[in-house]
């Protein structure tokens, strides 16, 4: 009793935004008690916050299914948006929470209600970007949790009178993105109504070349079997792949496997694709993106070097790498054979010595003649991953091969950045011997000298600076070490 009037007189003797931050504390906690006691005291349970989250929204993202039923029942605005247009009930399908979708549902909350982005619930659930791969067994559990959730959630949506071939205002459904982020489970939901739709055709085609492009062998297998035909091309709604086969689209994503599976069903190595990004074969298409074993696979398998494009184009143009112009200049010639040494998945082990720091394995593959500028999905190169571990022979084999001094990663990093931050001094000489921009600019407006100054590494700032490095980004730079390393 005490505690309650306690209660009562700091809610009312409280500024009126303290009293609805404490609201939407209560619905973040699930404390439904305290929220109770502050909706008899007159606090407003439809209060926005900043975003314009309502204290049911606040709910539904945790998942605090007491508070949604308590709210939902006072009529605390199923269909509030926030700024960005979401619903409880879109919020609640992209954190998985699937009782809460139930619910939300069985009170009428609308399925088909779309953001500003044209994303419905479905299309949220579908989208899981948020779960991480973990190694702890907790949180594995918890990630499990997370999938079965959205498999829940897409079901209850489907019989809350969701629409699977809705699309979002970049033109993709639900199941484009489960193909995009490998959700098999997801996308054999969504299937099944799709071949209902009378759009559905273009969707499932859609779908089976993005699984090429992202290497989800089994949903390409699955829409296969589904009747698809590899002879499909990517509508202009999928931009970035319009116009692409199948192949073509494993092609540019660099999925050796599945490309070797689509071989294998029969998919035609010399089919021409359509549209601006599309007018090309799968060989131009490994050739643009510099992937070198997928165009040694891709000619095994007779694809034809010479054919040009509608710009008089062929493979050997497409590609920078001297290496690939000279294998598809063979092609062309007839006197293409495979490299001696090659084997596929070569690329992936070579970066899993370079990562356990196996000297003698690394370059014994890099002397069979691997392509020395080959990269990771995150352009992370063979030089950068060489650089992190400070493996300075197998650094220096690269360069002597051809490698690209100052590649760039996904993130703008340069070797020599990465060095610098490992604190591998010999290897950033090799670096810097070699030509490698000391003063480069990466990500956050980093520099080398910035990262061995964050570090605290005194022989890495004085190598640095021996070979020109003078540019320094002093906000990211801890104070304590401000005065260390300013030059006076």
């Amino acid at each position: 009793m005490m505690k309650n009037c306690m209660l009562a007189l700091m809610i009312l003797l409280a500024p009126a935004s303290l009293k609805a931050a404490d609201i939407w504390q209560a619905a973040d906690d699930g404390d439904l008690k305290t929220l109770k006691s502050l909706a008899r005291l007159g606090v407003d349970i439809k209060a926005r916050d900043s975003h314009g989250y309502t204290p049911l929204f606040h709910a539904a993202w945790r998942g605090q299914l007491k508070v949604v039923r308590y709210l939902a029942g006072r009529k605390a605005g199923l269909e509030i948006a926030d700024r960005y247009g979401m619903t409880p009930l879109m919020i609640a399908a992209r954190e998985g929470h699937a009782p809460v979708v139930k619910y939300l549902l069985s009170r009428r909350a609308r399925a088909d209600a779309v953001d500003s982005s044209g994303r419905t619930a479905m299309i949220h659930a579908a989208d899981n970007r948020r779960h991480s791969v973990l190694g702890t067994p907790r949180a594995r559990e918890e990630q499990e949790r997370l999938r079965r959730g959205d498999c829940l959630t897409v079901k209850y949506l489907l019989a809350g009178g969701g629409r699977a071939d809705h699309r979002d205002r970049t033109g993709a459904t639900a199941l484009h993105y489960a193909a995009e982020v490998s959700r098999d489970d997801i996308a054999a939901l969504l299937i099944p109504p799709l071949k209902k739709s009378p759009e559905g055709g273009e969707i499932l085609a859609d779908a089976l070349v993005i699984s090429c492009f992202t290497g989800n062998t089994r949903l390409m297998k699955r829409l296969t079997a589904e009747g698809i035909p590899l002879s499909v091309k990517a509508s202009k709604r999928i931009r970035r792949l319009a116009g692409m086969t199948p192949l073509m689209a494993a092609a540019r994503g660099d999925q050796i496997e599945l490309a070797r599976e689509l071989l294998q069903k029969g998919a035609d190595v010399n089919e021409w694709g359509t549209g601006r990004s599309g007018g090309k074969t799968a060989l131009m298409a490994a050739a643009e993106e510099n992937h070198y074993e997928m165009t040694i696979l891709l000619l095994e398998s007779d694809a034809n070097a010479g054919l040009r494009d509608a710009h008089g184009k062929t493979a050997e143009d497409y590609t920078g790498k001297k290496i690939l112009k000279r294998v598809l200049r063979d092609a062309v010639s007839g006197r293409f054979r495979r490299p001696e040494g090659f084997e596929y998945g070569m690329t992936r082990a070579l970066f899993q010595h370079i990562r356990k720091g196996d000297s003698e394995r690394a370059m014994k593959i890099i002397e069979q003649g691997i392509d020395p500028d080959a990269r990771e999905d995150n352009r992370y190169s063979l030089l950068h991953a060489a650089a992190r571990q400070g493996m300075t022979d197998v650094a220096k084999l690269l360069i002597w091969k051809g490698a690209e001094l100052d590649a760039r990663d996904g993130q703008r990093s340069t070797p020599l950045m990465a060095a610098a931050y490992a604190g591998h001094a010999e290897t950033a000489e090799l670096l810097l011997r070699n030509g490698a921009q000391a003063d480069a600019v990466g990500p956050g407006g980093n520099t080398p000298l910035t990262y061995a100054v964050m570090q605290n590494n005194s022989v890495m700032v004085a190598l640095l600076r021996k070979h020109g490095a003078r540019k320094i980004n002093w906000n990211n730079v801890p104070e304590s070490y401000k005065e260390i390393y300013r030059e006076k």
